[in-house]
């Protein structure tokens, strides 16, 4: 599932989600013996792929991701990572990137996953998702997604959430 954010009346694609079910590689990575072991050794219990997503920064675009009132709510940490470094965080952490002010795109993988004793709830979740959050060339003009908006953004029970910068 693809995502595009609009600019200047520009179609640019921000997001691109549900891929490891077709990406032999993606698949293998986020649902491999490596990521597992990592994630048994934080949580000490198995862990399921729940959701991923890859999103995209364009060199020089802004940061319009999160409403200004809510960025400027928090205390914020920077966490610079480099090029194949993790950072394992739970999902009711709020975090955020800021713009990218450099000469390149940037690219960040997010995982989130959920315990196993709760089942493997990755499929459900994008079937829900396509009915009250499509992507944006999905929508049905006229329709209202704002329910979706929040409850899509938000897990409602505990997930791990795997950055990779």
């Amino acid at each position: 599932m693809k995502e595009a954010h609009i600019t200047q009346l520009e179609r640019v694609l921000c997001r691109t989600e549900n891929y490891t079910n077709s990406h032999a590689g993606f698949n293998g990575l986020l649902r491999g013996a490596c990521v597992a072991s990592i994630l048994r050794q934080l949580t000490s219990e198995p862990m399921l792929l729940f959701k991923e997503k890859i999103n995209y920064k364009l060199a020089g675009s802004d940061d319009r991701c999160i409403a200004p009132e809510r960025v400027h709510s928090r205390q914020w940490t920077p966490c610079d990572l480099q090029p194949g470094e993790i950072l394992v965080f739970g999902s009711y952490l709020a975090h955020k990137s800021g713009a990218n002010t450099s000469p390149m795109d940037r690219r960040a993988i997010y995982a989130t996953f959920n315990r196993e004793a709760e089942g493997d709830l990755h499929d459900q979740y994008y079937e829900d998702r396509r009915k009250l959050w499509p992507a944006t060339p999905m929508r049905q003009e006229g329709t209202d997604y704002e329910d979706g908006d929040f409850s899509m953004g938000t897990v409602l029970h505990k997930t791990w959430g795997i950055h990779s910068g």
